[in-house]
């Protein structure tokens, strides 16, 4: 909590928790029991210190996680790339906003498949509530230009279903 608590210091303006491999070790059972209790905790202590800054919190591979995530002090729910993000957001409806979740590899393929992954993503996610990002982050050998692509994808596609 002090690490979240520092950056917002040094001048973050959302924060985000990373629980990105429970699930490749605990089954759901034990995702419940030692890992969520402490995902809700640092939630629920940060946003007692920080109400008004946005909170993400990313649970890599467990989508059965979504309802009780959405019931805690997140703000927001980050989504890996295996998730459909409209079955999601029926799962939580609209008491968070929802972050994600684009497979990550897409940003080795030319632009044109990049802004086609980024329509389905964003078809997927609907026109409310939501952070246009990757499914788990961004590799160090990424083409600039291809992450640009992204960017420019998300920015263009966007404005169009919103219009």
């Amino acid at each position: 909590v002090r690490f979240l608590l520092e950056q917002h210091a040094a001048g973050a303006q959302a924060l985000q928790v990373f629980e990105s491999v429970g699930a490749e070790v605990l089954t759901q059972a034990h995702f419940y029991e030692f890992a969520f209790p402490y995902m809700a905790q640092i939630a629920e202590r940060v946003k007692d210190k920080l109400p008004n800054v946005p909170l993400v919190g990313f649970s890599k591979g467990t989508p059965y996680a979504f309802e009780a995530l959405a019931q805690t002090k997140y703000d927001c729910l980050g989504l890996d790339w295996t998730v459909d993000p409209a079955v999601v957001r029926k799962q939580v409806g609209d008491r968070v906003s929802l972050q994600g979740n684009l497979d990550s590899a897409a940003i080795y393929a030319e632009p044109d498949t990049i802004r086609g992954e980024v329509k389905k993503m964003l078809d997927a996610f609907g026109t409310q509530k939501y952070v246009a990002n990757f499914g788990h982050g961004c590799n160090p050998d990424f083409d600039p230009e291809r992450v640009d692509a992204f960017v420019k994808a998300v920015q263009q596609l966007s404005l169009q279903a919103s219009t």
